[in-house]
């Protein structure tokens, strides 16, 4: 039988390896065993459980200088971590603890402080863990340390333990438990995730649904798509590189139940602007409609009948008329709750919720809103000039202050 290449190590081999590596690292080890390759001696030592005096430099930043600079200026602009990684050539991770780090000071945050190895000190240690036990986001340690994610992940894995060895009660999930984007999924919640968004549902109605954050369930698409994609599927209602082609239960979606109330009005020959307006839907949206109806009519040899028109209309209802219009964002609200509890049931549901709107208190600005828009005016209010006991109300007098 052969040789072996490397051959075993003697008992003689063994003891330069712990004499020289615990006193002066890989040099010394590497000088006193020629023979051996510096992948052999490290290799030897990690099993022989060694420490080396020698500690290398602290790991720098692959962004750096200007192009640390410039990449800091698109983040403030708005731009994802993905595309400036992509643009400065990076992985996503290393542009985001880069770009974190520097910006901690700028934001008036202290760092934490390193040796030269580039480990926390104690005293960031003890600082990180009483974030932790506090239940801070992850994101924010970052923001407020200067540390990377993984970092943060590691001390935390490692004060769990310890308090587990000590018997103690363990930290609380990050952010105390809110969901938030950023916060690691919960492999069952990816796994719904994913079965909601192969039944044709977008990211938000599946948000709505899970209680994942928005921004994990579009990473989540993402990855499924590509996966999906390698087998040559497809996500329903979109094509290969996930771009949506056809909307299916979308959260804006038109229920079926508003379909049928505004298909009903227009049968009873309502005008299109007036059933749209009651049914709280836009007037393009009407117009389609009515035309699909009016085709299924007329393939069945019927036709609409003739719209009523309610004539010439007063201020008073033309004033009530600009009431009941909903803004594009009550729309989608007025949509979401019809979905959700039924057509009779979401609108009142609806109703109540303009209504507490309504009553709540105003800021100036939005004073100044209703009265450029005829929704409220300006009228004085009266102050009495002197005591008249005689036109209060209990005898009660009042004056001018």
């Amino acid at each position: 039988m052969p040789a072996h290449r490397n051959p075993a190590w003697s008992a003689a081999e063994l003891k330069l390896l712990r004499e020289h590596y615990v006193e002066g690292g890989m040099p010394a080890a590497h000088s006193a065993l020629p023979a051996r390759s510096i992948y052999s001696i490290r290799m030897k030592a990690a099993r022989l459980k060694l420490k080396s005096p020698l500690r290398a430099p602290a790991r720098k930043h692959m962004l750096n200088g200007e192009r640390l600079a410039a990449a800091i200026e698109l983040r403030e602009q708005g731009v994802p971590f993905s595309k400036i990684a992509a643009q400065f050539g990076v992985c996503e991770t290393a542009a985001t603890n880069a770009i974190t780090t520097a910006l901690c000071a700028a934001r008036g945050h202290r760092p934490a402080e390193r040796d030269r190895a580039g480990k926390l000190l104690p005293t960031e240690i003890e600082r990180l863990r009483y974030m932790l036990k506090k239940g801070v986001k992850h994101i924010e340690i970052q923001q407020r340390m200067g540390i990377s994610a993984s970092s943060v992940s590691h001390y935390r894995r490692a004060y769990n333990a310890e308090l587990e060895a000590r018997g103690k009660a363990l930290l609380p999930p990050p952010g105390n438990g809110e969901r938030y984007s950023g916060v690691p999924v919960d492999p069952n919640d990816r796994k719904r995730v994913e079965e909601l968004l192969l039944t044709g549902l977008g990211s938000i109605k599946v948000s709505d649904r899970t209680g994942v954050s928005k921004t994990s369930v579009v990473k989540i698409r993402a990855t499924l798509v590509k996966r999906l994609k390698a087998r040559g599927q497809v996500l329903p209602g979109c094509d290969i590189n996930g771009r949506r082609v056809k909307l299916i239960a979308q959260a804006h979606s038109i229920p079926e139940s508003t379909k049928e109330r505004f298909r009903s009005l227009l049968l009873n020959g309502m005008p299109v602007a007036r059933a749209a307006t009651i049914c709280g839907i836009g007037a393009c949206s009407g117009y389609r409609l009515r035309n699909e109806l009016r085709d299924q009519l007329a393939a069945r040899g019927e036709q609409l009948p003739p719209v009523r028109r309610p004539g010439k209309l007063t201020e008073q209802a033309r004033a009530i008329r600009s009431t009941e219009q909903l803004s594009r964002e009550e729309r989608r609200r007025l949509r979401r709750l019809v979905s959700e509890h039924g057509e009779e049931e979401g609108r009142r549901e609806f109703q109540r919720e303009r209504r507490a709107a309504a009553m709540a208190p105003k800021t100036f600005e939005e004073q100044l809103a209703r009265v450029a828009s005829g929704a409220a005016s300006i009228t004085r209010t009266f102050k009495p000039s002197r005591a008249a006991p005689e036109l209060t109300l209990g005898g009660v007098a009042s004056a001018a202050l």
